[in-house]
């Protein structure tokens, strides 16, 4: 067992990982150190697996370091990702983030998916690997994570669901 130092220096990139699904002892398996001191790690914060997942913790591209970050986050493609993880999180959505996954799911159903172009923005793109997420994942990132799985995963059964604005669409206001 390597000592707790082995740990990522960033505890977000910890935080992360819980977002994303993973267990105390599957992070400490991945960076070969006890769950103690992962736990020791993270012992403090405020996080879990039960929080509404912010988006970007659940997307594969680190955002941090893009300088247009704000208005990166006001386009209408995240926006679509934001309603497309509210609904099927169960929140309700503005009408604005539910028009924007009408546009995401159109999108999807011909084949695209949200990709990120490096310190640019976010486009669309035809569908190029079988992870059958809404978003391009990126085979360096490695299997997507629980909770990655359970909000980003793409069922087209489900689309003329998630676009009904008479059915469950759970708009705010």
């Amino acid at each position: 067992m390597r000592s707790r130092s082995d740990l990522p220096e960033d505890d977000n990139t910890l935080i992360k990982l819980v977002v994303a699904g993973y267990t105390h002892q599957q992070i400490a398996d991945a960076y070969g150190v006890s769950r103690q001191a992962v736990s020791q790690r993270l012992k403090g914060k405020v996080v879990s697996r039960q929080t509404f997942p912010v988006i970007v913790d659940l997307l594969p591209w680190d955002l941090s370091s893009v300088p247009s970050r704000p208005a990166l986050l006001r386009l209408h493609i995240y926006k679509g990702l934001r309603g497309y993880v509210s609904w099927l999180d169960g929140r309700s959505v503005s009408m604005e983030d539910f028009t924007a996954r009408k546009t995401l799911i159109n999108r999807l159903l011909k084949g695209e998916v949200v990709s990120f172009r490096e310190g640019e923005k976010f486009v669309y793109e035809p569908r190029s690997d079988a992870a059958n997420l809404v978003v391009a994942w990126p085979d360096i990132m490695g299997e997507p994570g629980p909770q990655v799985r359970r909000l980003l995963t793409w069922n087209p059964a489900k689309a003329q669901e998630m676009c009904d604005l008479n059915g469950a669409a759970r708009l705010k206001g």
